[in-house]
């Protein structure tokens, strides 16, 4: 979830936070990026990340949370980005990617102002965006399945069972 008193909570998320990880990860690339299982590793969790957000992302109803799910997915291709061995490419898009969600995340609480101001201007009427219900049903279930097994919270309890 995405609350917070101000817009400025959502900044150290969306465009520092969220980056560190992709940050360490490129630091170290010298430790993990000759065992091919690592890349693949990484690749994979990215690819599951930016499919998984994408999706999720698509069907928030709140901005600060559609925002939070996009820059998830986007770091998920990032991952696969510095996975592939360009991680002085990934760290580049990850600086624009950092500015480009602070700016949406400063101009979310404006945006449903800014939409009709546009459209009064230019005499059309503000039309939603509308998915297909495939894609909605397929997002749904995925961010259901999520909340409900708990994968982080499963995969820490067995990890604690079977060392």
């Amino acid at each position: 979830s995405m609350e917070g008193p101000t817009p400025a909570s959502a900044l150290g998320y969306g465009a520092l936070s969220a980056h560190l990880g992709l940050v360490l990860l490129t630091c170290t690339t010298s430790l993990w990026f000759e065992h091919g299982w690592a890349r693949v590793l990484i690749a994979a969790v990215g690819a599951y990340t930016a499919l998984h957000s994408s999706l999720v992302a698509r069907i928030r109803a709140d901005r600060k949370g559609a925002l939070a799910s996009a820059t998830s997915a986007t770091v998920g291709v990032l991952l696969v980005i510095v996975a592939a061995g360009y991680p002085s490419v990934a760290l580049l898009l990850a600086l624009g990617h950092a500015a480009l969600r602070l700016v949406q995340v400063l101009r979310s609480p404006a945006l449903i102002a800014d939409r009709h101001t546009v459209a009064r201007l230019t005499n059309q009427p503000v039309v939603p965006r509308n998915i297909s219900a495939p894609l909605y049903k397929l997002a749904w279930r995925l961010r259901r399945l999520e909340s409900d097994i708990h994968l982080l919270d499963t995969l820490q309890l067995l990890s604690r069972r079977f060392p």
